[in-house]
């Protein structure tokens, strides 16, 4: 399998593995102390909770406005964006 990576798309990877543990770890605790397991909700919160973490940390690096270069020969505007991306 095969990752590409641009951008600070690196970033994916230890904000869902580490929001998965931290979560997880809290999640479990919780339902211990409650003594009654439930691990479709726990495996639900881990994958709702990294979701939005990468959400907003994505929302977050795309917020820088473009960089605006024109091309002297024909005055055309041309707009350079940063793209942050783990495909």
């Amino acid at each position: 399998m095969l990752f590409i990576q641009s951008g600070w798309g690196i970033l994916v990877v230890p904000i869902v593995v580490g929001t998965a543990i931290i979560v997880g770890a809290l999640a479990l605790l919780s339902l211990q102390a409650l003594d009654t397991p439930n691990l479709p909700l726990l495996a639900f919160c881990l994958g709702l909770f990294a979701a939005a973490l990468n959400w907003v940390t994505g929302r977050r690096l795309k917020n820088t406005p473009p960089h605006e270069l024109i091309y002297p020969a024909t005055n055309a505007r041309v707009l350079l964006t940063r793209r942050h991306a783990l495909i």
